[in-house]
């Protein structure tokens, strides 16, 4: 995978759960950092430090910078869901290499659809 691709993939994921006008809307980022996953490796140190280090809101164009910082090493995991105007991004601390392009989920990997709002506001 490269950035046009995960760029697609993000696309593909927004349209799926319904989300067509995906460049006028909020997307807020909250990364998870999982307590069970003790193997990290320099990419998972600049995810942790550099890239995503606190919940953010951003602008579509925002939200593939940043997930494209790194030509070619992407999270292991997105969910995404929305909860009112805006598209909830969940996301593991992990990265690694992803060298494949094509993917046995509906084209969105890393992205896993979540259907109930993931995220409370103001909580």
């Amino acid at each position: 995978m490269n950035n046009n691709n995960f760029k697609q993939h993000f696309i593909n994921a927004l349209l799926d759960i319904g989300i067509y006008d995906y460049k006028n809307r909020k997307i807020v980022v909250e990364p998870i950092y999982e307590k069970d996953k003790w193997t990290f490796q320099t990419y998972d140190d600049i995810m942790r430090l550099q890239i995503l280090p606190k919940t953010r809101e951003l602008t579509f164009q925002e939200t593939i910078d940043l997930f494209t910082f790194w030509e070619g090493y992407y999270p292991c995991w997105i969910e995404i869901s929305t909860f009112g105007d805006k598209v909830y991004l969940k996301t593991s601390l992990r990265m690694r290499k992803v060298n494949k392009v094509h993917c046995d989920n509906n084209e969105i990997y890393p992205f896993k659809k979540i259907y109930q709002p993931i995220h409370e506001l103001n909580k």
